[in-house]
């Protein structure tokens, strides 16, 4: 809930500042990063403490944690081939987040303030709508929700690629929005269901690893193709969602045949919310 809150807060305040000055955000933006790390310290003082005084006890176990306790998952060949289809999904479609700015900027569109705006609306329309489009999802087959999440992107890129108008921009952050809400909730879900019992923590690491990826690459790869052509990130990104979609829904209803054969049905049913849980509570109330 707090993260979903900054995803709203954060680009509306950006929104409100930008109309003082174009300082004011970075000055903003670092004042509140200090404080957080200052809160944070304070917070977690007492966990620091408590983790050094068991530092000792736990040996040669801390050796194996870090990035190398992410190895094992890698080398899973199921799981690499989900995240690969992951990573190329979420790199294309971060695309449209990456490039608006500058596509609406370079037309005249949007002022900064009106780009912070945007992002906050697309923000809060992932934080009102997903609980209702989770229950939507529940009954849905995996390869139709990635084949949904694959249209309402490529119907963004073609609304981009044929005018940077308000209400086109408006009509894709929806989709780009409508897009995370049916896959986001799906990926996690798949992931689990490959892992070992005695690995998943592991497994659920390496899935975030691979969907952070597009937090780097995927601006830095928009922003080179939109430096070649305005259009090129929308041309581009197309056939890329239209594949990577595709791999996906796949990738993930074997990910749901193989926990359906191998244990209980119901770890792999969908919740009502944007996370997902794996605890027998939960699994009771289904």
């Amino acid at each position: 809930m707090s993260s979903s809150a900054g995803q709203i807060l954060g680009p509306a305040c950006g929104a409100l500042l930008v109309l003082i000055s174009l300082d004011a955000v970075f000055l903003a933006a670092g004042g509140m990063l200090i404080l957080g790390g200052v809160v944070m310290l304070v917070a977690l003082g007492e966990t620091i403490g408590s983790g050094r005084s068991a530092a000792g006890d736990r040996g040669d176990e801390e050796e194996e944690e870090g990035l190398s306790a992410l190895l094992p998952a890698f080398r899973d060949g199921r799981l690499a081939k989900l995240l690969l289809w992951v990573v190329l999904f979420e790199i294309s479609g971060n695309w449209i987040e990456a490039v608006i700015p500058l596509y609406a900027r370079d037309a005249g569109t949007l002022s900064p303030s009106g780009i912070g705006t945007l992002f906050a609306y697309a923000a809060a329309l992932t934080v009102g709508f997903q609980m209702l489009v989770s229950r939507f999802a529940e009954t849905r087959s995996a390869l139709w929700l990635t084949a949904g999440a694959g249209l309402s992107t490529i119907a963004a890129f073609v609304l981009l690629m044929a005018s940077p108008a308000m209400l086109s921009l408006i009509a894709a952050v929806s989709l780009c929005s409508v897009a995370q809400m049916l896959v986001g909730p799906l990926v996690p879900t798949a992931v689990n269901a490959f892992a070992p019992p005695a690995r998943r923590a592991s497994y659920m690491a390496a899935s975030s690893v691979a969907v952070d990826l597009k937090d780097s690459l995927g601006p830095s790869i928009g922003t080179a193709l939109y430096a070649l052509a305005p259009r090129l990130p929308w041309v581009a990104g197309i056939p890329l969602v239209a594949i990577a979609s595709l791999g996906l829904g796949v990738a993930i209803g074997r990910a749901r045949h193989a926990s359906t054969t191998g244990v209980d049905a119901e770890d792999i049913r969908p919740e009502r919310s944007a996370t997902w849980s794996t605890s027998p509570a939960t699994e009771e109330q289904f």
